[in-house]
């Protein structure tokens, strides 16, 4: 879609090709279309030109100006097979049409297939060659096919003559981290002697980590955030190229007292860059880097695969030329590539290798691989390991070997690890194979069986003190692990985690982090990952509250520093908060059936889902800086009235008493973006007693969504009495006094059900509904939406932990206006009584649309258990209001036909624009202020000494 956006201008290529043509070929009965097309092309009216061009074509569609016409069309549109289809016949008919093959070129290329967009960019005349706008697609092209140099020759030759071309310059700055071609020529630079004595900038020792500082070691607690830098509407493999982004994050980073930054892969050279520039500017107070080498998946679990191993020590040797200036590398997804002039090996405190490991791998690598239990390298050896504690070990010795023997540098080194994995045992994790046995001796039926790998939390382990330095190795190693309140299960079972207490109540998080410390003595122990999501849906429940989502963005800064306070309190070298950005792409394992295709998460925010609220800076949609659920009409367009009583209609029903005002509809207001369906209901007055208040005892508000193309739901209503939609009810919204206020589900729409576990009746279990196909029922019941966070589990006792449900049904009431005493980042309704306005903003995933940016709701789940979508006409909506005692209908939005019916014909569904792109406003969450507290205490030196003293001593496990 760049091309859309940044390609080149071709509409003179292509009037001066209509002129030609007019004058030789077009016929009479096709030109006056034919102009007509030229000219709403040049006004980027694509799509009319496209219906123009469609009409001329059935007159003549042998003619070539009206082909590379719609090519050109169809390639604006981002329609790169019709725009192929049209440009290729085209090219048969006349093969001198050097236009239409430039299209072909500029289509190859976006579709990825880059050598022949070369093949046809380099058959075009000399002189188009030479133009910029062809040389910097050709720069593309060899950027693309990793030919750095040459794609490199060819955009600073552009820039020579025009240091201002944009396009030439975006290129540069994917190249080399920099539009600037005088700063790019300042720091290009051949290869950097070797040092003559062996460089250590960092040092890991006495359970900290040291910097060398002035001659001399300062000891330096690590505080910081790890950074995935996947905006909206893109996935980390295509992160900003732009310094200046990255340099704005940097200070931000800093202002919040954080001194450094862990990076998952190789970034583009604009991050380095922006580092080094950082740096240059605030040499007392530096941002360092931990840099991890990522590990793909190997394959058939086993890391000990030749090819795998051996591509994965390339990656680290290119990872270590990056970070010191001295790396040219070809573009791969999902890691960095580009020229890297910017050395920043001074500002690394330590290499990270792997990633998160499945406990499946380990355990397959293990068995696999069984006499491999020793490795002695030149820098790190193992003893006693098991076969993935060693391929670990070699790969951590290979980076301090590769940096050592090319720089003459070293550094702290770790593999990352985790608490499913660490070497502590958790007699509440039970393997599944010793769960399915238990649940069989208690007689249940229907068990699961294990046809793929499983992740057991505690069936194995990774052991990084069983890795030890050689003489050879001064810089150190030091432990990493990911640790987070709500997981694994044993954060939430185990009763020695559960007795945990930090200064403000209750923490399984400190009790573990005790544990952890104690176990690797003195070894330097880095929390390299803590978290928690600020997120509406919860996909995992602490008992003290510490839960996977569920927050406000207060909330979430909270827990965040009372995390901060814990790994400085016992003991450990640092903590880095995950994340520092939301990350949309992300999918949690509660709502990933429902995100469909999950391929395009990246495009819409699902606030259900966790791991896509995490960070400490948020992105608001395009229509959150307007509906602020505040009561301010002004905010909302006319193009956004939906239905409208004419003036002067009554209600449907009059009571005759005082409150008939409250229950009078006006109008209703719809809108959406890229996170909500906005709702805004008008009545004649919400106020009636004079309390101040909505009047919910006397006056209730339904509003009716149906989502699916055929009729689905239930007909008859609830809450109302006699109030039927032919074409169905999908969702009832109801709004109402106290917890009345919920969004509802039919029963016939619903994917879940809650049944008995086959053998132990007593037990209940909630499953999918397989096959699932919505239907239209005459009087469903109406659901609560129910999910189930944590499943029933066994630990190895054969103690049964039961599960853990909750409904996603009630709407959070509040504001999203700050400093208001209902401020609330969760809310999902508000009623103003000043302005006699409900306003609502529901998201995509309570309404089971499975991707907003494409139309896409469930339509069901096939025998296989295979969900599936149908692209929606719209959501159908209706509004009633009624009296809450009696269930009397009062009023209706569009209208209401007896006997007792809102009928499809008068019924409108809310469609709205498709999106392929992301508009958002970036803002830093009410949780970073709320870190950046916590983080200036640790800077305090008395405080901190304080909070040390303070940690408990001596205390063991059960």
């Amino acid at each position: 879609m760049r091309f859309l956006k940044n390609r080149i201008t071709i509409s003179l290529v292509v009037i001066f090709g209509a002129a030609y043509a007019w004058e030789f070929y077009i016929r009479p009965s096709t030109g006056v279309l034919y102009t007509a097309a030229v000219s709403e092309y040049q006004n980027r009216n694509y799509d009319r030109s496209l219906e123009l061009l469609r009409k001329a074509y059935r007159i003549d569609p042998n003619d070539s100006a009206m082909l590379r016409l719609l090519g050109w069309n169809y390639l604006k549109k981002g329609a790169y097979p019709e725009a192929v289809a049209n440009f290729s016949r085209a090219l048969r008919l006349n093969p001198k049409l050097d236009d239409a093959r430039m299209g072909l070129a500029y289509c190859w290329l976006e579709m990825g297939e880059t050598r022949k967009a070369l093949e046809y960019f380099q058959q075009l005349p000399a002189a188009d060659q030479r133009s910029p706008e062809i040389r910097t697609a050709m720069a593309r092209a060899y950027r693309l096919l990793g030919d750095n140099q040459t794609a490199l020759q060819l955009a600073m030759g552009v820039l020579r003559e025009n240091k201002e071309d944009k396009l030439a310059r975006k290129e540069l700055a994917f190249l080399t981290g920099s539009e600037d071609p005088e700063a790019v020529e300042a720091t290009r630079a051949e290869s950097l002697p070797r040092p003559s004595s062996l460089i250590v900038p960092a040092r890991a020792r006495n359970e900290s980590f040291e910097i060398l500082q002035d001659g001399g070691w300062k000891r330096v607690y690590l505080a910081g955030v790890n950074l995935t830098p996947a905006v909206p509407g893109h996935f980390p493999s295509d992160p900003p190229n732009e310094v200046t982004v990255y340099l704005d994050w940097l200070s931000q980073i800093r202002a919040m007292g954080a001194n450094c930054v862990r990076v998952y892969t190789l970034l583009p050279p604009a991050f380095y860059r922006a580092l080094m520039a950082y740096n240059a500017e605030h040499a007392q107070s530096p941002v360092y880097l931990l840099q991890q080498v990522w590990l793909d998946d190997a394959p058939d679990g086993n890391l000990f695969n030749q090819a795998f191993t051996a591509h994965y020590e390339k990656a680290i040797y290119k990872v270590v030329d990056a970070v010191h200036g001295q790396a040219n590398l070809p573009f791969e997804k999902g890691r960095g590539g580009g020229i890297y002039f910017a050395d920043v090996s001074r500002f690394v405190v330590g290499w990270l290798v792997g990633r998160d490991i499945e406990p499946h791998v380990v355990v397959t690598t293990n068995l696999r691989n069984p006499g491999i239990q020793s490795y002695a390298g030149r820098y790190l050896t193992i003893e006693n390991g098991n076969p993935t504690e060693v391929w670990l070990t070699r790969q951590c010795d290979a980076v301090v070997r590769y940096e050592v023997e090319k720089y003459n540098w070293q550094r702290p080194v770790a593999f990352v690890d985790w608490a499913p994995l660490d070497p502590l045992t958790h007699s509440t994790e039970s393997r599944m194979v010793e769960e399915i046995v238990m649940r069989q001796k208690l007689g249940e039926k229907s068990l699961p069986l294990l046809s793929a790998p499983v992740d057991d939390d505690d069936a194995a382990s990774l052991d990084p003190t069983k890795l030890k330095p050689t003489a050879a190795f001064s810089a150190g190693l030091f432990a990493a692990y990911s640790v987070y309140p709500y997981y694994p299960d044993f954060m939430d079972l185990d009763p020695h985690y559960l007795e945990g207490q930090d200064s403000q109540g209750p923490s399984s998080f400190v009790a573990y982090l005790e544990d952890l410390r104690r176990y690797h003595k003195d070894m330097p122990l880095l929390v390299a990952e803590f978290g928690i999501p600020s997120s509406l849906g919860i996909s995992h429940f602490n008992p003290a509250g510490w839960n996977e989502g569920g927050h406000t963005e207060a909330q979430q800064g909270e827990y965040l520093a009372r995390m901060i306070r814990s790994i400085f309190e016992t003991g450990c070298a640092g903590g880095l908060v995950e994340s520092w950005l939301d990350e949309w792409y992300r999918q949690n394992w509660l709502v990933r059936d429902f995100e469909l295709p999950g391929g395009r998460t990246r495009l819409w925010l699902n606030t259900l889902s966790p791991e896509a609220n995490q960070g400490l800076v948020g992105f608001r949609p395009s229509r959150g800086e307007t509906h602020l659920l505040n009561g301010d009409a002004g905010r909302w367009q006319p193009s956004q009235l939906f239905y409208q009583k004419a003036p002067g209609a009554p209600v449907v029903r009059s009571f005759g008493d005082s409150y008939d005002a409250a229950r009078h509809l006006l109008r209703l207001f719809v809108d959406s973006d890229e996170a909500y369906l906005y709702l805004r209901l008008d009545v004649e007055r919400l106020d009636n007693d004079g309390d101040g208040t909505p009047d919910w005892k006397e006056a209730n508000y339904l509003f009716t969504f149906g989502t699916t193309v055929e009729p689905t739901g239930s007909v008859l209503l609830p809450f109302v009495s006699n109030v039927r939609i032919p074409s169905g009810a999908d969702y009832v919204l109801r709004l109402g006094e106290g917890d009345q206020s919920k969004i509802l589900l039919a029963s016939v729409y619903n994917p879940y059900k809650l049944v008995p576990v086959a053998g132990i009746p007593e037990q209940t279990q909630l499953r999918y509904r397989i096959p699932f196909l919505p239907s239209l029922a005459e009087e469903a019941q109406f659901d609560e939406m129910l999910v189930e966070p944590n499943r029933r589990r066994y630990g190895r006792d054969g103690h049964m932990y039961p599960p853990v449900r909750y409904s996603r049904s009630p709407l959070k009431w509040g504001t999203l206006e700050p400093g208001s005493p209902d401020y609330n980042t969760l809310a999902e309704w508000y009623a103003s009584p000043k302005a006699n306005m409900i306003e609502l903003r529901i998201p995509w995933g309570l309404l089971q649309v499975a991707d907003p940016s494409s139309l896409q709701v469930l339509a069901g789940i096939d025998r296989s258990g295979t969900f599936y979508t149908e692209t929606t006409e719209g959501l159908q909506v209706a509004v009633v209001s009624y009296r809450p005692q009696t269930q009397e209908l009062a009023d209706v939005l569009p209208r209401f036909r007896p006997p007792g019916i809102i009928a499809a014909e008068d019924l409108k569904r809310f469609k709205w624009a498709p999106w392929e792109s992301v508009t958002v406003a970036t803002y830093l969450k009410d949780s970073y202020y709320v870190v950046q507290r916590a983080l200036q205490e640790l800077r305090s030196p008395r405080k901190a000494e304080r909070a040390r003293a303070a940690v408990p001593k001596g205390r063991k496990r059960p």
